[in-house]
């Protein structure tokens, strides 16, 4: 009895420490998909009258129309994924098992599936799998 309670008390505080290396991330769910910046990549977010600039520390920017925002939330990203392409200005594509892309473009962030699966990244000569849960 003793074994078990301990055992399980062990893989729960095994996984919490996982998840405490999670990146703080903010999703911005559009009528034509996801897009996910990680929060210590964030410079600033700055509105006009019709858009949403997001200005990134790398210098970059991306502008979202208002009116094609759906929801924004907080979230988190596990820091594998953020960390396995350190080269994030090479264009990128994500694919499905059967080859269809579903996302493709230059440099971070990432726009990630919104749905459960495996998939494939490529970045440059170098592809991974990626499962979301």
């Amino acid at each position: 009895m003793n074994r078990t309670l301990y055992s399980t008390a062990l893989g729960i505080l095994m996984s919490g420490t996982c998840l405490a290396d999670d990146l703080p991330t903010l999703a911005i769910h559009k009528r034509d998909g996801e897009c996910t910046v990680v929060l210590s990549e964030l410079l600033s977010v700055k509105y006009t009258e019709s858009d949403m600039m997001v200005n990134m520390k790398d210098g970059t920017q991306l502008v979202f129309p208002l009116a094609d925002i759906l929801v924004m939330e907080l979230g988190q990203q596990p820091t594998a994924v953020g960390g396995l392409f350190p080269h994030a200005a090479e264009p990128y594509v994500i694919t499905d098992l059967q080859g269809k892309i579903l996302s493709e473009g230059k440099g971070g962030p990432f726009v990630w599936p919104t749905q459960k699966g495996v998939y494939i990244i490529s970045v440059g000569d170098k592809s991974k799998k990626l499962i979301l849960k």
